[in-house]
């Protein structure tokens, strides 16, 4: 989250105390990260909460969605200084749902999407409003008897409100959405892309021109092969009919934790070789010398091949 002041401040999911809960990091260039430590939100040590979605509401105040691991359901908070401090009213929004997601609609009221697990395996998507946190309307339910997941509440530029989800279908994932109006009407369902190949965590984000930019992830080979994938969709914000995506696709992995590049370097026998690697930003990251560039590699096996992973040193 852009926080006032400048800056930035990111809410993640860790287990690094002994067992998982919501800490926060802050960065002044969104590029160097300080750990703040575990965000206080009232509950013991060792309750088990995670999976953490904060939105802005306005001015400096910030809303977010948690929930309790093992279906133990859904939770919020506020902030009023910009996420440095949350209250600690441990508030309820469902009884057993995971994933939550929530936003500030701009009449004022919350809504927040969640997904649940029935009694077989069907993964449900459903929604909800509420004025102040505490009182939620009947839960609405987006999908039926399909696998949906990642839910994602999203206001577009005439102020409509939206929930972005992934629908199971075969062996691929149809990126959705549906309308959804106060206290739980919701319009029909409308395809945004169809054929994904493993798609999690949809992330639409609304652009000053009116278009909404879709980010999701994509796992290939099992999560830790997962690459982060952006796409404009090609529709203004303010219409209603179904999105053309047909527009641009970037990727902007792969993932940065897997991200390689592959060195060769020929070399005459009696020079000792030397290699700069800087970041886009100008950035001297490492430097290979000759001991470093040769280490994995002989004359007899031809050049030597160098693989570097970003922030890291050899």
């Amino acid at each position: 989250m852009h926080v006032p002041g400048g800056g930035y401040r990111l809410f993640y999911l860790s287990d690094e105390t002994g067992a998982c809960s919501i800490f926060s990091a802050f960065s002044a260039d969104g590029v160097i990260w300080t750990v703040e430590g575990e965000v206080a939100l009232g509950w013991p040590s060792g309750s088990g909460i995670g999976n953490p979605t904060a939105s802005a509401e306005g001015d400096s105040a910030m809303v977010m969605s948690y929930d309790r691991f093992f279906g133990l359901g859904g939770y919020s908070a506020r902030s009023v200084d910009g996420g440095a401090g949350w209250d600690r009213q441990m508030l309820r929004t469902n009884q057993k749902g995971r994933l939550d997601r929530i936003i500030r609609h701009s009449d004022g009221t919350y809504l927040c999407g969640w997904q649940e697990t029935g009694g077989g395996t069907i993964v449900s998507i459903l929604a909800s409003h509420s004025w102040n946190l505490v009182d939620w309307a009947p839960a609405e339910s987006l999908t039926t008897n399909d696998n949906g997941h990642d839910p994602m509440p999203f206001e577009d530029g005439e102020g409509v409100p939206w929930v972005y989800y992934l629908k199971h279908s075969g062996t691929v994932y149809e990126v959705m959405r549906r309308r959804v109006a106060p206290w739980g009407t919701c319009h029909e369902e409308e395809p945004v892309r169809s054929g994904v190949h493993n798609a999690t965590q949809t992330h639409p984000l609304l652009l000053s021109d009116g278009r909404v930019a879709l980010f999701r992830g994509e796992w290939w080979d099992g999560y830790d092969q997962s690459d982060v994938m952006m796409e404009i969709l090609d529709f203004s914000g303010t219409a209603h009919g179904p999105p053309d995506t047909s527009g641009l696709r970037l990727e902007v992995g792969p993932n940065p934790f897997d991200g390689v590049l592959a060195v060769t370097v020929h070399a005459f026998p009696s020079f000792c070789p030397r290699l700069e690697v800087f970041d886009l930003s100008g950035r001297l990251v490492d430097i290979l010398a000759y001991g470093k560039l040769w280490q994995a590699a002989s004359a007899l096996h031809g050049p030597p091949h160098r693989r570097f992973r970003p922030g890291s040193t050899w």
